[in-house]
């Protein structure tokens, strides 16, 4: 990448070169060249995803969707779009949102385990970890989805049933060296706030 010179006319090379600058976070200078791309080639869809994925990483969400939604608007089949546009949702807040559009990733991209895991994610930051456990059920194996599980429930202060998880994790896949060192961290912060 670093050897990549944009070529007037050809999107592909300032698609490239926008890559490059994303790869080190140079996210304005990223979004000049994606926007070089969609000057020479309006249907260039990938780059309205990088454009997106610039803007998002900038905090700039208006423009995140609206980027997104651009790209959806010529191809709405692409399930990495629907899965973009979730989590930049899912970063503003918008939980509603976000879990609609990871609906349509998952549904057009059954075997992507991202894709179920950010609506797991969805799901946990509105409060409904059943369905969170289901959504990392289906993106991965048992241990982790467990593992996963325990480390939302630790990040929100719930610490016995961050321990549960840990244990499951545990019990499933005993090499799991991470779920052995929560778990000794959720019974120790679910112990200390007993206590208070």
């Amino acid at each position: 990448f670093s050897t990549v010179r944009p070529h007037p006319g050809n999107p592909d090379s300032h698609y490239l070169l926008a890559g490059y600058y994303q790869q080190r976070r140079q996210h304005r200078e990223a979004i000049a060249e994606f926007k070089k791309v969609i000057s020479i080639d309006p249907k260039y869809v990938k780059a309205y995803n990088g454009l997106g994925v610039s803007y998002d990483l900038l905090g700039e969400f208006s423009n995140a969707i609206a980027s997104y939604e651009a790209g959806l608007a010529l191809d709405s089949g692409q399930a990495y779009l629907h899965n973009n546009l979730g989590y930049s949702y899912l970063m503003q807040g918008n939980q509603n949102q976000a879990i609609s559009a990871f609906q349509k990733a998952v549904s057009l991209s059954l075997g992507e385990p991202r894709f179920h895991n950010n609506m797991a994610s969805a799901y946990a930051e509105k409060g409904r970890y059943d369905l969170a456990l289901d959504q990392f059920l289906r993106g991965g194996n048992e241990a982790q989805a467990h593992f996963n599980m325990a480390e939302i429930y630790l990040h929100k202060g719930i610490y016995a049933e961050a321990g549960n998880h840990y244990a499951a994790a545990l019990r499933l896949d005993p090499s799991k060296t991470l779920a052995r060192t929560g778990g000794k961290a959720a019974d120790t912060l679910a112990s200390i706030f007993r206590k208070t």
